[in-house]
């Protein structure tokens, strides 16, 4: 509400503090009690007793009652609570000299007696009245519809009270508004989100019921399918080992590798032992055999040869790996020739080396990706049809570049040598002319007759093969480092790394190298032992051999190594103690199985009268 006042002709003194006799409670303000805005000014009465919910403002004041505006609460909102009465406050009966009277108003002459309006009029005239009771500055549209009698004014004979309520409720009830809006606003998108969720999980579960509807189904179909297919067991039998191959092939143990292990751990020369039955337990690797020892002068039977025997086989070692090659890819072992057709190892002093086949298809990675290339070339000239098909000179540029751009890579042998002198290339090599073919042939005949017999053996079996004489090439791979000439060179380290150089990569053997003044000094340990203990003498006899010579029978077991048998282990070699190497690859047999050797007859005097079997390791014949 705006500021209302009053003045009467019994007003104070301006100034004047006025008192309020707490014996006369103030009635309650009511609709009826407020004048319309209309209506003529009231005149001065008693004090009437306010009640509100906050403390009343009192201020006394001496100016013209002007018109009351006060604006208008709307119709839905909740009354205000009424309070107990306060008591009324009646301006003090001043005690010092009268405040002098301000001087009256000039008198304004009545206004004629106005013709009581019309129905319409008196409508209209209301109307107006509440079009200037508006507060333009909050519009409430329903003031303009609503009662001129819903505004009183609250005066009293000494001065006029103002009450001011409606600002901090409405201001509160905004809030509370506001609130309950923004509770609504964030419930309905909980509500919208939660219920779009809902859907979609709906329809997720929807669909994969109907999913595993029609899986159900179709599994249904199959499984009728596969029990009316014949020979189902047969098929899964079948199918099952076929899914175990690799893992098969993986664990599987190469029983060939024995050989070159005996024909290593078997001791020849004077003192010689052969085998005369031997089997394998391949649970546990162990080898049981049968043999006789000879000790090949008087006395024949000793016992000393067993003990020499058990000796030295627990001393061997052997070593497996990969060949690689400078850049550090491994190469086939098919692509390796490690002993000459009589099993016997390639060596050269201490170091043993073994043979790469680069002329056989991948055996090379640089040429095996230059052939792919050429013969992807040529596919696409032979499928070619009408404008797409490569004139004979756009072909031969084609493959120009290919050999070009795999010309660094590829290691040359004597035919590419020839190719560089004669000024002509690989990509030209079938329009060779008469002369040019001549000079071909003798420069293959020049490279052939400085080869070494191995070597040579190596190419013959290379051209058997099925490899063209232009593509034989083979290049000698070392084992055994070469440990002064890749030093210099910048290959090997002190700390046993090779780079740079084809060489064995070993998974058994490290090397490493210590600076001594002017020299290197060179070390190996070898950490793969080839037997698992040591051999076991179960008994022993003296007899005879199918050449009727003496001998010392003798049945033993031992366990060698699995990692030394195993098909995942390439490259396998055993280094015995006395400085023999034998690969994996075929060995000779022969004079390291005998037909075994029979107990000396009662009446062999010679053969019974033997007194060196006398270790106490031998059977129930060994005295």
């Amino acid at each position: 509400m705006e500021n209302n006042s009053v003045t009467g002709s019994s007003m104070p003194e301006f100034g004047a503090q006025p008192t309020m006799p707490p014996e006369m409670p103030m009635p309650p303000v009511t609709e009826s009690a407020m004048p319309e805005m209309s209506a003529p000014a009231p005149q001065p009465v008693e004090p009437v007793p306010v009640t509100t919910s906050a403390e009343p403002v009192f201020e006394p004041t001496s100016v013209a009652p002007e018109p009351v505006v006060e604006p208008v609460m709307p119709a839905a909102e909740p009354t205000m609570p009424v309070a107990e009465p306060a008591p009324v406050m009646e301006p003090a009966v001043p005690t010092a000299e009268p405040a002098p009277v301000a001087e009256p108003a000039p008198e304004v002459a009545p206004a004629p007696a106005k013709k009581e309006p019309s129905g319409l009029s008196k409508k209209f005239a209301d109307f107006s009245a509440r079009l200037k009771k508006i507060d333009w500055k909050h519009l409430d549209i329903k003031t303009l519809f609503k009662s001129s009698k819903s505004e009183e004014l609250v005066s009293g004979t000494a001065t006029t009270f103002e009450i001011n309520l409606v600002p901090t409720v409405k201001a509160e009830a905004i809030r509370a508004l506001r609130m309950r809006n923004r509770v609504l606003f964030v419930c309905i998108i909980v509500v919208s989100v939660a219920a779009g969720i809902t859907a979609i999980l709906g329809s997720v579960v929807t669909g994969q019921n109907i999913t595993k509807g029609n899986q159900d189904n179709k599994i249904n179909e199959m499984s009728k399918k596969i029990n009316n297919f014949e020979g189902l067991s047969e098929y899964l039998t079948i199918q099952d080992q076929l899914g175990n191959i690799a893992n098969i092939q993986d664990n599987r143990m190469v029983l060939s590798r024995v050989f070159s292990f005996f024909n290593t751990v078997l001791p020849t020369g004077v003192d010689k032992i052969t085998l005369s039955e031997l089997s394998i337990n391949l649970q546990d690797s162990t080898f049981t055999f049968t043999g006789q020892a000879d000790a090949g002068v008087d006395p024949f039977i000793d016992y000393r040869v067993l003990e020499s025997f058990k000796k030295s086989a627990v001393m061997v070692k052997f070593d497996y790996g990969q060949y690689v090659d400078k850049n550090g890819d491994e190469i086939a072992p098919r692509c390796m020739v490690e002993a000459n057709p009589d099993g016997v190892t390639y060596k050269d002093g201490n170091s043993v080396y073994a043979y790469w086949l680069k002329g056989k298809t991948g055996c090379e990675k640089a040429v095996t990706e230059r052939d792919l290339e050429l013969s992807e070339l040529l596919e696409e000239q032979n499928q070619a049809e009408g404008d797409e098909k490569m004139s004979d000179e756009e072909l031969q540029d084609a493959e120009k570049k290919i050999y070009d751009a795999y010309a660094d890579q590829v290691s040359k042998n004597w035919y590419d040598t020839w190719l560089e002198e004669a000024h002509l290339t690989r990509y030209t090599d079938d329009k060779l002319s008469e002369d040019e073919r001549k000079s071909m042939d003798k420069a293959y005949k020049e490279w052939y007759d400085v080869l070494s017999d191995e070597e040579k053996v190596i190419v013959e079996t290379e051209l058997k093969g099925g490899v063209a004489r232009k593509d034989v090439n083979f290049q000698k791979v070392y084992r055994t480092p070469q440990f002064s000439k890749w030093y210099k060179n910048g290959h090997m380290d002190v700390s046993g790394t090779i780079d740079g150089v084809a060489h064995f990569d070993s998974q058994c053997i490290t090397y490493s190298g210590t600076e001594l003044d002017d020299t290197i000094r060179w070390t190996s340990e070898n950490t793969c032992t080839l037997l698992d203990g040591d051999i076991e003498i179960s008994n022993s006899s003296n007899g005879r051999d199918a050449s009727d010579n003496l001998v010392l029978r003798f049945e033993a077991s031992a366990k060698f190594n699995e990692e030394a048998l195993k098909f995942v282990n390439k490259n396998v070699m055993a280094i015995g103690p006395n400085g023999k190497d034998v690969t994996d690859s075929y060995v000779q047999i022969e004079g390291m199985f005998q037909e075994e050797a029979r107990d000396c007859k009662s009446d062999d005097v010679v053969c019974t009268s033997s007194k060196v079997n006398e270790t106490g390791e031998g059977g129930d014949n060994a005295e």
